[in-house]
């Protein structure tokens, strides 16, 4: 707090808004969530937030009190769920008649600084540019959505060190939308896509994940897994003394596939990530643990489940 409150003396003109937690004294939790308005280096409005929400995934009781009754600021702050708390940006400006005058770029790091003249009360680039016109329609909702999960998916990666993801396809829409999503948050040659036939598998399911990764620009791994079906099969029967068939049959495709992955992924020490209906999908990191109990599984929220 020290350094910004320094960083503000450079441009005593401006006023600064930031959200930070500030530790409170007495009994109960520890901190209010506050939000300060910071001016020449010093705090000039705190306000603390008062309405804590404990819903889905947020606990803010936990650890903040509700703040005094003194609300003179409106703060709005926009945010949907992937997997995880994923914020859009698209910070805003709003004029005295209620109009956006400008907002931020969405799903990437934008910093821009505001003039505000309280004579004349418009908003003004610093460097004295005007300000974009903002789209008063927004982005399409689908578009929204493609952003969004390629921005947390990029995060995720990279928080994580890795740096190339390996797909299971199987032909299906699903999975088609999870290899060009991981192909445009990582690189087409980030991207490897093993394709694995079984008996149950339609021709189709080969030839459009052949298509896709020849479209998409990423390596395909073809490796047939009707063998390795047929020898569960018989196993079981063997063991159990009645045929494995049905749907159990059917599904035993998808447990091959999965196991199949992870064996490939072992050698390099990848960590697994579900794409929708539970196809395989992994993760290459740079370094990890050599210990094959280092991967773990998480899934894409955001896509519609089968």
């Amino acid at each position: 707090m020290a350094q910004l409150l320094l960083a503000t003396r450079e441009t005593p003109q401006l006023y600064w808004v930031v959200g930070t937690r500030m530790r409170r004294s007495g009994i109960g939790k520890p901190f209010y969530n506050a939000l300060l308005v910071l001016n020449d280096g010093e705090v000039v409005l705190q306000y603390s937030e008062q309405l804590m929400p404990t819903y889905n995934i947020f606990d803010e009781r936990r650890h903040f009190k509700p703040g005094p009754d003194v609300a003179r600021v409106l703060r709005a702050l926009r945010a949907l769920r992937v997997g995880d708390v994923q914020y859009d940006g698209a910070s805003f400006a709003v004029n005295t008649q209620g109009a956006v005058v400008y907002e931020a770029t969405r799903f990437s790091e934008d910093v821009t600084t505001l003039c505000f003249d309280p004579a004349t009360q418009p908003f003004a680039r610093r460097d004295g540019a005007d300000l974009p016109v903002v789209p008063q329609t927004g982005l399409p909702t689908m578009e929204f959505y493609r952003q969004q999960i390629v921005l947390g998916f990029k995060d995720y990666a990279r928080r994580c060190v890795f740096t190339q993801a390996v797909v299971g396809p199987y032909g299906g829409i699903d999975s088609a939308l999870t290899v060009a999503l991981a192909a445009e948050a990582l690189g087409a040659d980030n991207v490897v896509d093993i394709t694995m036939s079984s008996k149950f598998s339609s021709e189709g399911s080969v030839s459009d994940s052949v298509a896709l990764c020849h479209n998409l620009g990423i390596r395909l791994i073809e490796h047939p897994i009707k063998a390795i079906v047929s020898a569960f099969e018989a196993t079981y029967a063997a063991s159990f003394g009645e045929a494995l068939q049905g749907l159990p049959l059917e599904s035993l495709q998808a447990r091959v596939r999965g196991t199949t992955l992870m064996e490939y992924s072992n050698p390099f020490r990848q960590i697994e990530r579900t794409a929708p209906c539970k196809k395989p999908y992994l993760l290459r990191p740079q370094q990890a643990p050599r210990s094959s109990s280092a991967a773990g599984n998480c899934s894409t929220k955001a896509m519609r489940p089968c």
